[in-house]
């Protein structure tokens, strides 16, 4: 039996057997709140809660099924929907799903009802078919698999998707049913990823993703550059001197030394944030790909934002489409934004500055499809590719 009191009223529910026998039978097969809270999983399965987050609106409940890979009894397939059947009869007892409005607790029949009518069926991402994997590697696996296929999602739906860590993350609003997917973007059905892509990279972009703030979407697809500042310079300046140690020549010696010395020094005189924004454009960008995303874009507005004269917060900006010179002017302009959105000072440089619900949230608007078009070229240049 199972009671249910409020105020003076009360209900008492006859629970059907088979739900019983059920729960009895998952919980042996299933481990639950593993290896995270919210998790379910077993030797070939893995299924998760998720958020779909929107800053201005929360979160959103989608009562749609989304399949990535092929639903058959042999290879990997991902399910994104709602929580299977499986997953919510594990979590029975569970305050976070139970559904507590009285309306759920009115019945016109007399015949047992089934327990989880009375639970909030949460979304959620599941795996399958996971059986050839060892349990380590298998969460793992499973971990890079749902960041790729979420980055994904974002990329083809602009829908932002987070994975719930812990019951503290879950959020679940009884009246909030409606999908933020336009019509356009109701695919169902999508191939399995081929590759895993960096899973801090993919959180950046799915937060600029589901922001509404114009602010917001620049800066964090703007880290997404950012990320391989050091890395990229490093590499530059580990070139320079393998080149000059791979000589034959080379003896450690002091003229030798020197010249190694001064290249660390020059290095470091040339190294600042545009230049080194500049060095990851042109490691992972491809520059016929950048010129027709500029030319595109420009036609799409009816306006020639980066290959005509222009005045950004104070300084004077133009792009040349020539390969030696179009990652240099589109770091310059990327920077010139970047710091007008964080410093709001100008009692020392004297530069225009940007203010929220201003006119100048139309000028960070308007270069945010550049920012999301560079970060989505990196995520790709630096996915890895994945064996089972």
């Amino acid at each position: 039996m199972f009671d249910y009191s409020n105020d003076d009223n009360s209900v008492t529910i006859k629970l059907d057997k088979k739900d019983i026998e059920s729960y009895i039978k998952l919980n042996s097969l299933y481990k639950k709140d593993y290896p995270t809270e919210c998790s379910l999983m077993n030797d070939n399965y893995r299924e998760v809660i998720i958020e779909y987050i929107d800053v201005l609106y929360g979160f959103f409940h989608d009562e749609e099924e989304i399949m990535i890979g092929k639903r058959d009894n042999e290879g990997i397939y991902i399910r994104i929907g709602p929580a299977t059947d499986n997953f919510m009869m594990c979590f029975l007892g569970n305050d976070r799903l139970f559904n507590y409005s009285e309306g759920s607790f009115y019945t016109l029949s007399d015949e047992p009802i089934k327990i989880l009518d009375f639970y909030n069926r949460p979304s959620t991402i599941s795996i399958n078919n996971l059986n050839i994997l060892p349990e380590e590697k298998r969460i793992r696996f499973s971990d890079d698999m749902f960041e790729t296929c979420l980055f994904e999602l974002a990329y083809f739906k602009e829908a932002s998707i987070n994975l719930c860590k812990s019951w503290d993350d879950f959020y679940h609003d009884l009246d909030e049913e409606d999908s933020d997917l336009e019509e356009s973007q109701e695919k169902k059905s999508y191939q399995l990823p081929k590759v895993f892509y960096n899973k801090e990279l993919t959180k950046f972009y799915r937060l600029g993703m589901g922001s509404y703030f114009p602010i917001l979407k620049f800066l964090t697809f703007y880290q997404v550059l950012e990320y391989f500042f050091i890395k990229v310079s490093d590499e530059e300046l580990y070139n320079k001197l393998s080149y000059e140690l791979k000589d034959p020549k080379f003896v450690p010696k002091e003229p030798h030394i020197a010249k190694l010395v001064r290249i660390v020094e020059d290095h470091s005189k040339k190294l600042d944030e545009t230049e080194m924004l500049k060095n990851v454009l042109k490691k992972y960008i491809d520059f016929t790909d950048l010129k027709e995303f500029i030319e595109n874009y420009e036609e799409k507005i009816s306006e020639k934002i980066y290959t005509k004269r222009n005045e950004i917060f104070g300084e004077i900006v133009e792009v040349s489409l020539k390969e030696n010179h179009i990652f240099g002017n589109i770091a310059k302009i990327i920077k010139i934004i970047r710091n007008a959105l964080v410093h709001s000072s100008d009692r020392y440089e004297g530069k225009k500055r940007y203010v929220p619900f201003s006119e100048s949230t139309e000028i960070v608007e308007k270069h945010i499809p550049l920012l999301k078009f560079l970060a989505e070229k990196v995520i790709f240049a630096t996915s890895l590719s994945y064996d089972i």
